[in-house]
């Protein structure tokens, strides 16, 4: 089914478009022009810097209809420019149908913004990424990489993490809000947020003609990079402490017990576990909820993989003879990688806040 598309003349539109701007030129206000002709009249320039150094600039999107300028504040940087904007958009325009945000400098034209802005009108309940020119992803490898660990351990496949164009509809305001997230609205590591939520990410294919730049700085890769390996790093801890419990209690506390292998399982995975659980939803996940369901939920898994854990180390063991220790660092390595996406995905999944 194709969306209704607004023309020129029509009602003005009312969703709003957010672009931080640092020094910009007189590009950004052709672009504030041109998206007053397709009838865009809430465009926000959060100013992040560098109106003393080009203030012509600034006077012409003063003088534009529906521009509105704010001013940046002592050490602004493009994070708080969002958040002021993010702001001043819910106090002035309470009724805006969502937020496209746009990174100035990246060459997208009213036309790939208005296309953003006629997807939010039509209705999403999700996060909308602009892809340029119907490219198939950023041809970087670091964009390479960020996109494949996106998939591995978010499962979140997009072409570009790093698109500059971006739509936050209406929905998911008051959870960009509520988790503290609107200063990293144009960050790659939204979207993992959005994932662990049940945010669907969505792209919407920009004009062939489009030529935005993919941007991929170093400091948002290694951002991206820390992040993920943040995410990942509780669980591969809390791995190691299970082995290091299970390899030493099972030649000294258990050796002669009836079932050496359930007994060391059990103990170092209640260790591992609870140290698992506390960074999980303190440190990882940012969870602050005093929710009971968290743990019952925590605890359920926790059970299915030490079963998984018990019955795959005694079966591989019977079945190779190989040392049980073994034989649990490549199984308990398969269920790393299990517990992380459920944990993601469930576990600690918070309801998006609207």
């Amino acid at each position: 089914m194709q969306r209704a598309v607004r023309k020129r003349g029509d009602a003005a539109l009312k969703a709003a478009v957010l672009i931080p701007a640092y020094n910009p030129g007189m590009d950004l206000a052709r672009l504030a022009k041109g998206l007053a002709a397709e009838g865009v009249t809430r465009v926000i320039i959060a100013n992040a810097g560098g109106e003393n150094a080009a203030p012509h600039v600034f006077e012409a999107l003063r003088a534009i209809n529906g521009c509105h300028v704010l001013h940046a504040g002592e050490d602004m940087s493009r994070g708080r420019a969002l958040k002021q904007g993010f702001a001043y958009i819910r106090e002035h325009f309470p009724d805006a149908s969502g937020i496209v945000t746009v990174e100035s400098g990246r060459g997208f034209r009213a036309a790939d913004i208005v296309l953003a802005v006629r997807a939010i009108e039509a209705g999403s309940d999700g996060i909308l990424l602009g892809r340029p020119g119907g490219a198939k992803g950023t041809a970087t490898a670091a964009g390479r990489i960020v996109r494949f660990s996106f998939g591995l351990l978010a499962g979140i496949r997009v072409a570009d993490p790093f698109a500059g164009l971006r739509g936050y509809p209406a929905p998911t305001l008051g959870w960009l809000h509520q988790t503290r997230r609107e200063n990293e609205a144009c960050e790659p590591g939204v979207l993992l947020a959005a994932a662990r939520d049940g945010i669907p990410v969505t792209e919407i294919a920009l004009e062939p003609s489009c030529r935005a730049q993919t941007r991929v700085s170093f400091l948002s890769f290694l951002r991206v990079y820390l992040l993920l390996v943040l995410f990942a790093s509780s669980s591969l801890v809390s791995y190691l402490v299970d082995i290091g419990l299970y390899a030493l209690l099972i030649v000294t506390v258990f050796e002669s017990a009836a079932d050496p292998i359930l007994y060391s399982t059990v103990v170092a995975r209640v260790f591992s576990s609870l140290l698992n659980f506390a960074l999980n939803k303190r440190v990882v996940f940012r969870d602050m909820r005093s929710d009971h369901s968290v743990l019952v939920r925590y605890i359920v898994l926790t059970l299915l993989r030490m079963l998984a854990s018990y019955a795959g180390v005694f079966a591989l063991t019977a079945a190779l003879f190989i040392d049980s220790r073994i034989v649990k660092i490549g199984v308990d390595l398969v269920l790393f990688f299990v517990g992380f996406r459920v944990q993601q995905s469930w576990v600690f999944s918070q309801p998006a806040k609207r």
